[in-house]
């Protein structure tokens, strides 16, 4: 994810708005894939050598990767950031989206929680 997600040039923000939509949706697909987390690896290349990327970027990275994980209803998380020999971060996040199908134990009555806890509680 870059920067130029959100260029206010009319041009390239269709082919942003493009490119965000792909990046939804494949957020939405590891969501579903890793039950409700997925975890994004910042500034790692895919081979798996840690570049790093500016903490200029790393913030516009973090913005757009927020303001995707709101688009589903789900959260982001820092895990752990580490800064590589160049200055530059590498940043692991967390995305999370809970429904309250993953806690079977908690159950709804019309917007009140109760937790019910196990018996060998």
């Amino acid at each position: 994810m870059h920067a130029w997600l959100f260029s206010s040039d009319r041009d390239q923000y269709n082919v942003c708005r493009l490119r965000w939509n792909s990046y939804v949706l494949e957020m939405k697909w590891r969501l579903r894939e890793g039950q409700g987390e997925a975890i994004y690896e910042i500034g790692v290349e895919d081979s798996g050598v840690m570049r790093g990327i500016s903490r200029s970027e790393m913030t516009t990275t973090l913005a757009t990767l927020d303001k995707m994980a709101e688009k589903l209803g789900a959260t982001t998380l820092l895990l752990r950031e580490l800064v590589v020999a160049n200055g530059n971060v590498v940043r692991t996040v967390l995305v999370r989206k809970v429904s309250l199908y993953h806690y079977p134990h908690v159950k709804r009555f019309d917007f009140i929680f109760e937790t019910v806890y196990p018996s060998f509680l």
